[in-house]
């Protein structure tokens, strides 16, 4: 109950909250991506291992009189997502040598990028440019490789597997990994 407080009064993203907090909601399945806050706060604690925050309302959403949350462990993916959205927090200047602030589009571009990739590749490192672009980097035994997001939903590449070097610009479709990623960056 000490963090009780903490929920008090306040509007939050449903989403932003698990993500921090190393929780999931169990919600009901229509509703997967629905986003509200809390408008009256009753209680929260820890009942058998589950936290669990009772409300009699979100605002803007089903009336349910009880959200429960289960912990899970955060996945690789998730950890990703959740680095490459904090970028966008950074303002003009955040290396102190004239880095410019990321936009939020090209903020979107990337995570839903890492939300495609498949286990059988092997997952990357997020990164942020001086020039503002997010980007992503692998770094394995036999493996180096370097893709930039840029404007018009296009990525610059650079990869080195097995002593073979590929580098180039190609579109990027929002939906699937590119055919050359699920190649070169496969864990085999």
């Amino acid at each position: 109950m000490a963090n009780a407080e903490l929920f008090k009064s306040t509007n939050f993203n449903i989403s932003a909250v698990a993500l921090f907090a190393g929780i999931q909601c169990s919600i009901p399945a229509q509703n997967k991506t629905q986003v509200g806050s809390f408008d009256q706060f009753q209680y929260a604690g820890i009942n058998n291992g589950v936290l669990e925050i009772h409300s009699t309302g979100i605002e803007n959403s089903r009336d349910w009189s009880s959200l429960t949350y289960v912990q899970r462990d955060t996945t690789e993916i998730e950890k990703i997502v959740g680095a490459l959205r904090s970028y966008i927090l950074f303002h003009d200047n955040w290396d102190g040598e004239g880095a410019k602030a990321p936009s939020e589009s090209s903020i979107k571009q990337v995570v839903n990028f890492v939300r495609s990739i498949p286990d059988t590749l092997y997952f990357p490192e997020p990164m942020l440019n001086a020039n503002g672009r997010p980007g992503l980097y692998w770094k394995e035994r036999d493996l180096y490789g370097d893709i930039e997001f840029l404007e018009n939903s296009k990525i610059a590449y650079y990869i080195e597997k097995y002593g073979d070097k590929h580098k180039g610009i190609i579109n990027l479709n929002d939906k699937n990994i590119p055919p050359i990623f699920a190649i070169l960056l496969s864990r085999k």
